[in-house]
């Protein structure tokens, strides 16, 4: 028998993963148009279509529309909203509901987190953005490279916070995780924000060196 509900989420699926946003809407769309009941996945994956398309105020509409219905909001839901606001640069909302939902007790993940971190990264709330980044580790949930180290040292290094870029990039090292190019280029931006250049530039030799 024909299950319209996972027909359709189905190709909502298909459309995110392929990057294409605005075939998502229309399927979307048409479930509502069609009267199909949507549950979680429906919305979930809506949601990460707006996030794929910078659409952070229709993310934020569907995510109140899951609030009016029968389908209740998950960490998947909140971690797809809070990235739609981040990519859209809308950091502040990003963290509105990263708190929202950590007071209504859902259990963030490494997305949901790392997210967090960025938005607080781009707001130059460096302290903030450490504490989550310490929350991932006590949580032990693998912090993921460019979304949470590189946030984290961008976050110091907008506040001028060197010692603390240094330390996150040492602290890598222990955890064994391996910087990127753009780990480095924030740790020696911190740095020149320092006024730190020797060390600056002792951070460019060991990157060229890993390059090479």
């Amino acid at each position: 028998m024909w299950n319209p509900i996972a027909s359709y989420n189905a190709g909502l699926s298909a459309c995110v993963k392929e990057g294409r946003w605005q075939l998502a809407f229309i399927f979307f769309r048409e479930m509502v148009e069609a009267r199909i009941q949507l549950d979680g996945i429906s919305y979930n994956t809506g949601i990460s279509a707006c996030a794929n398309g910078g659409e952070w105020q229709l993310a934020l509409s569907l995510l109140g529309e899951m609030r009016t219905t029968m389908v209740k909001a998950c960490v998947i839901s909140c971690s797809a909203a809070m990235n739609a606001c981040e990519k859209g640069g809308e950091w502040q909302k990003a963290l509105s509901l990263f708190s929202e939902f950590s007071e209504a007790t859902l259990e963030h993940d490494v997305l949901s987190c790392s997210v967090g971190i960025s938005a607080c990264g781009k707001s130059g709330q460096w302290q903030h953005a450490l504490c989550l980044l310490c929350d991932l580790r006590e949580a032990k949930l693998e912090p993921n490279v460019i979304f949470s180290y590189n946030s984290g040292i961008s976050a110091c290094e907008r506040s001028g916070q060197w010692e603390q870029a240094l330390r996150l990039l040492c602290e890598m090292g222990e955890l064994s995780i391996e910087p990127s190019a753009i780990t480095y280029s924030a740790a020696i931006s911190a740095l020149g924000s320092g006024a730190q250049w020797q060390k600056g530039l002792l951070l460019l030799d060991e990157l060229l060196e890993s390059a090479g």
